[in-house]
């Protein structure tokens, strides 16, 4: 008994050797430089896909939609977003693989990490990378001196400007235009574009309108709708300064 229980043992730790040696334990293990990306552990998230799948598509054909749209990235793992820091910011459900060494199906989350997504709807990729793969280090938005408000038909227009860490701009990365201030006294409108990649000098130009019937009702007459905007990327992780939209209207 004595024996067989010895010879068990050393078959357990022999397993055990080659599971540590396998996929899972090179999941830590950084690129080897030949150009493929790092593993899990080095990866986070970067931002999702314009084009949108339905949950059960193959991960390679997520992974190649990411690497277009998002250069040297491939479809996140939920691992890779829940450990993401900071968390990521998601405005819709997004379609994930589960675990490439064990279940590389694809599946999907909710914008709040929940697991109930609504079935039969097509879902952007959610697209992770090394962390070198955002070279962005700040955004600036232009104007950034206060703009004013005088009449409801008014329109701005804004350049936001994705930086790298010399200060050169850079290209293809998509940003977002967007309120910061959302309570119910402020004025607010629509961008045009409201999301767009920049160019080769790193910018995006958009126009700003205002929504006269909510402009009507919140700035005239004497009250204060005074509002403020920004610009982002797609992650939510890299913010703008604010520009500070303020109500001159009688």
């Amino acid at each position: 008994m004595r024996k067989a229980a010895v010879v068990a043992a050393a078959v357990v730790c022999v397993c055990l050797m080659f599971a540590l040696s396998g996929p899972s334990a090179q999941r830590a293990v950084t690129g080897d430089g030949s150009g493929g990306m790092p593993t899990t552990g080095n990866v986070s998230f970067v931002g999702v896909t314009t084009e949108t799948f339905y949950t059960g598509v193959g991960a390679l054909v997520a992974s190649r939609a990411c690497n277009t749209e998002h250069p040297r990235t491939r479809l996140c793992e939920w691992a890779d977003v829940f450990r993401s820091i900071p968390p990521p910011v998601l405005n819709t459900d997004v379609l994930i693989a589960q675990n490439y060494e064990v279940n590389p199906g694809t599946t999907c989350i909710t914008s709040d990490g929940g697991l109930k997504c609504k079935p039969g709807v097509l879902l952007p990729a959610a697209c992770c990378g090394t962390t070198a793969t955002n070279p962005v280090a700040y955004i600036t938005l232009s104007p950034s001196d206060p703009q004013y408000l005088v009449d409801c038909s008014d329109a701005f227009v804004f350049t936001a400007t994705a930086l790298g860490p010399t200060g050169a701009g850079v290209p293809g990365v998509t940003l977002i235009f967007e309120f910061t201030t959302t309570a119910s006294g402020n004025v607010t409108g629509s961008f045009s574009p409201s999301t767009g990649i920049t160019d080769a000098s790193g910018e995006v130009w958009t126009t700003l309108a205002i929504i006269q019937p909510i402009c009507q009702h919140r700035c005239v007459l004497g009250k204060d709708c005074t509002s403020r905007i920004r610009a982002r990327d797609q992650g939510g992780l890299i913010l703008s300064n604010e520009v500070q939209l303020i109500d001159q209207i009688p």
